[in-house]
């Protein structure tokens, strides 16, 4: 059943511009996302316009999705202990930094609402709310839940010793 229901949401007309958007997105630089954090700087995002994307984050788990990868990233380069198979949780290790350093989130957070903010500017408000409702609904939830959990899987796996070589030219 839910398999069915994101299906049907993603073919919506909204469904397949939230997806546009989003690929949109996937291809922004490092001096994409600098220029899109210095606009939002200079012109904040309406508060109702910021409160549907922090509920979108909060909903597909982006930030912390961001946040895991980072520790994943940081645990292998230290050569610590990386989450076991199925374990869709940071390490202690990475929990302990993360306490650490919570202007660390802060600016992964700014930086995936920045990236938010450009992927959905095409959306109104009306349709974020939308949105938002279909994350919050069991469908959403299990298709968000699963997908963070093969990025996550998929990270863990690539960065193990002896994982798959990185690819060539990138």
């Amino acid at each position: 059943k839910a398999v069915t229901e994101t299906m049907a949401f993603y073919r919506s007309p909204l469904g397949k511009k939230v997806g546009a958007g989003e690929l949109a997105a996937l291809g922004l630089t490092r001096a994409d996302h600098a220029r899109l954090l210095a606009h939002l700087k200079h012109e904040p995002l309406a508060e109702a316009r910021l409160g549907l994307i922090d509920r979108i984050d909060h909903g597909v788990g982006a930030t912390e999705r961001r946040i895991e990868i980072i520790a994943a990233s940081l645990a292998a380069g230290q050569g610590t202990r990386m989450p076991a198979r199925g374990d869709r949780r940071p390490t202690p290790t990475a929990r302990e930094r993360s306490a650490r350093a919570p202007a660390d989130a802060d600016r992964v957070r700014e930086f995936v609402r920045a990236a938010q903010a450009h992927a959905y500017r095409g959306l109104t408000d009306g349709e974020l709310s939308q949105y938002a409702d279909f994350i919050e609904t069991p469908a959403g939830r299990w298709f968000f839940g699963t997908a963070r959990a093969a990025v996550l899987d998929s990270v863990v796996t690539a960065l193990e010793p002896g994982g798959p070589p990185a690819a060539a030219g990138r």
